[in-house]
């Protein structure tokens, strides 16, 4: 399967870069422009082994004369309401009649010409049963029934020998038949979504020795332990008996149910989401383990998952206090993505003072840090060797006892932090500490940063300490909201270095007195500009006086909007700033009031 997919995403890529195809906001779907689209279905109405009629709303099944010698049909997406009886396809390998929604019933003899069909898709149909005559598709390989609202029964698919795909996700199915072991040349088994599946009786799942990809997230719970007298449901120690398994997403309800050495020889690719039916990935991409609702010391079979891990979510895990001590000793150095969150008893994410490897979170890149009523800070101590250098976003919310998001020793290491957010944190004086930091004697900080988010801080300071030392040439957007006690945001030197600087939005910030402090080398008529900056947003700063006490001249050559809104001290901001300079400023609203703008070179 990794190898069948491989070949259709060097085709997928290779149509794109043609212009066939086109990117989607779903990462795992393509779009075909219009005008290419009609030229496909141009060509394809000429080929006599195609009927391709998909999406024109169809009432019925086209009278097309005979279907002998079609090898490929599509009538997805249409209004069909009933099949014909048995059609004369024997050459028929493709069937797609998805998302024909008034499909519900299928004639017994439908399919019984359909001898060579080797792929058919039923999905988001509302048949009730399937006909009897699907057992004689003896040669069909792939059958999708996903989003089946109607259909309960499937038993009769354990007569399909030759199926390698099947894809039932989202429906309503209550019991996967015990006639389904039979099915042992299944490949890939779509169960997702499958909230009713009640009944997985024992030794079904392992009799499916070809299994390469078995997708269960937010399904079946009733897992039991193996071992336990008269089971009535399978066991997850039964995938350890897959040899060729290799991904899986299955939902596991209660942590007993793993089994001691859970770790199937083959797997590459995995979403584990014990305790809680929540899973972000139904499709895994990478390692994910979800941990919810236990409590430490953590079982041995969760051990040995943890140390396969890329991506890991912990949340209300009872006695955790020291992640290094009490999850891995070894550092977890193969996490790439990491999220804690209701875990009241941590005050360090890492504490030194109890136990620290050599090395720890070496290849992590995300960390979020999510509801920790009791952490103070990251650590406590000095960092394990090389730990967080690879890290690329960092988010803090709702920590109320937090001090600081990023102390001195964490800030050197961050060459490549991209992202920064913190929210709700109602201790925090200061995002970044850089106190005893000397000039010459560190690199400059923050070199990749881009984005930064601060919201419900009533922080006094943003940098404390030598600020010459942070870099900001790449930081493109920043927004405060609500960050109560802050006066200003950057200073003049900063200013100088924000290169790159898009979007700047700030409001509710009712301490903030200048945007830009000034610093003591400044002198009158000094130039900042912001050559990429095209959004100004500063809205209800009650004492805001203006964008900078001292007299800088402002450039603004992309500027293309400006809202300034409730801001009752705040000197006439065209005037002040020389925005009769700006090419491509188009709008302006002051106070709600949204004013075309045009100097016509004025």
């Amino acid at each position: 399967m990794e190898e069948v997919r491989g070949r259709v995403y060097t085709a997928i890529k290779n149509l794109k870069a043609s212009c066939l195809l086109l990117d989607c906001i779903r990462e795992e779907c393509v779009k075909m422009h219009d005008v290419v689209r009609h030229v496909a279905k141009t060509i394809a109405s000429k080929d006599k082994h195609v009927l391709l009629r998909a999406g024109e709303g169809l009432k019925q099944w086209p009278n097309k004369g005979t279907f002998e010698h079609k090898t490929w049909i599509s009538l997805m997406d249409n209004d069909i309401c009933m099949l014909p009886g048995e059609l004369k396809c024997s050459q028929l390998q493709t069937l797609l009649l998805q998302t024909n929604c008034n499909i519900k019933d299928i004639p017994n003899s439908f399919l019984e010409g359909m001898t060579a069909l080797q792929v058919l898709d039923l999905s988001a149909t509302h048949v009730f049963s399937l006909p009897t005559s699907i057992q004689f598709l003896t040669n069909l390989r792939t059958l999708c029934l996903d989003s089946s609202k109607s259909l309960t029964d499937i038993s009769i698919l354990g007569e399909l020998k030759e199926l390698e795909i099947l894809s039932i996700s989202a429906s309503l199915v209550e019991e996967f038949p015990e006639n389904m072991g039979q099915l042992t040349n299944l490949r890939l088994l779509d169960l997702t979504n499958c909230e009713r599946l009640w009944t997985l009786p024992p030794n079904v799942i392992s009799g499916l020795s070809r299994l390469e990809e078995l997708y269960m997230g937010r399904s079946f719970q009733r897992w039991e332990v193996e071992g336990t007298n008269k089971r009535s449901n399978a066991s997850l120690a039964e995938l350890q008996s897959l040899p060729r398994l290799a991904i899986l997403s299955v939902y596991i309800p209660n942590v007993k149910c793993f089994p001691k050495d859970f770790l199937p020889p083959n797997l590459i690719r995995f979403d584990i989401s014990i305790g809680s039916n929540w899973q972000s990935s139904l499709r895994p991409s990478t390692r994910q383990l979800t941990l919810v609702d236990t409590q430490i010391p953590l079982t041995d079979g969760i051990k040995v998952l943890l140390e396969r891990t890329e991506k890991l979510l912990l949340g209300d895990i009872k006695g955790l206090r020291n992640i290094l001590l009490d999850i891995n000793r070894e550092g977890l150095n193969g996490l790439k993505s990491l999220q804690i969150s209701d875990c009241d008893e941590i005050e360090y994410f890492i504490k030194a003072t109890e136990w620290i490897p050599q090395f720890a979170f070496c290849s992590l890149e995300e960390l979020y840090l999510v509801t920790l009523p009791s952490l103070k800070e990251i650590s406590d101590g000095p960092l394990p060797f090389e730990s967080f250098l690879k890290l690329r976003v960092l988010t803090v919310y709702s920590c109320e006892e937090m001090l600081n998001v990023i102390p001195t020793n964490l800030a050197q290491r961050l060459q490549n932090l991209e992202e920064l957010t913190a929210s709700e944190c109602y201790a925090l004086d200061e995002v970044f500490n850089l106190e005893g930091l000397v000039e010459g004697q560190v690199l400059l900080l923050l070199p990749k940063l881009r984005k930064m988010f601060f919201a419900g801080i009533p922080m006094m300071h943003i940098w404390k300490g030598p600020t010459r030392l942070v870099c900001l040439h790449n930081l493109k957007e920043i927004t405060l909201f609500e960050c109560n006690k802050l006066r200003n945001l950057f200073s003049s030197t900063q200013a100088r270095n924000l290169l790159q600087l898009e979007m700047l939005s700030i409001d509710y910030c009712s301490e903030l007195e200048v945007i830009v402090s000034n610093e003591k080398n400044d002198k009158e008529g000094e130039e900042i500009v912001f050559p990429q900056l095209n959004t100004i947003s500063i809205r209800f700063l009650p004492k805001l006086t203006s964008f900078c006490r001292e007299s800088f001249t402002y450039e603004w050559p992309s500027l293309e909007e400006v809202t300034v809104d409730d801001c009752p001290n705040m000197e006439i901001f065209i005037a002040t700033y020389g925005f009769e300079n700006t090419p491509k400023l188009r709008r302006i609203i002051i106070d709600g009031l949204d004013v075309l703008y045009d100097f016509k070179g004025k």
